[in-house]
């Protein structure tokens, strides 16, 4: 609550409202997954045109973290880019189980 009285005092008290029980941010939080995947699915099925990229970081745990964006052009020229997915990698990995995540990604979001 110091951080709402500071950064925007005349709304502190409506910020008090909000649960911040383990269960709501939960609940918060999957309902924008949901929101954001529905978005992308949305914009893949007016794709042109698309490529993909993946990009490998590791975290503070030492997993390998795999994230797939797309890329594309719908009717209107607009460029489009999205993070797809993010995959945790535990282990080593074969070209197979690159290209099976991928392939799924693209699945996920009616893009063969």
């Amino acid at each position: 609550m110091e951080v709402a009285n500071d950064l925007c005092p005349e709304r502190a008290n409506m910020l008090g409202c909000i649960s911040l029980s383990a269960r709501s941010v939960l609940r918060t939080i999957e309902q924008l997954e949901e929101n954001i995947q529905l978005q992308i699915h949305e914009k893949g099925k007016k794709l042109l045109w698309y490529s993909f990229e993946m990009d490998e970081s590791t975290d503070l745990s030492s997993t390998s973290q795999r994230h797939v964006f797309i890329r594309g052009v719908n009717c209107n020229f607009q460029i489009i880019e999205e993070m797809a997915s993010v995959c945790s990698v535990h282990g080593t990995t074969t070209g197979e189980d690159i290209f099976i995540e991928v392939q799924k990604t693209l699945q996920n979001y009616n893009l063969q």
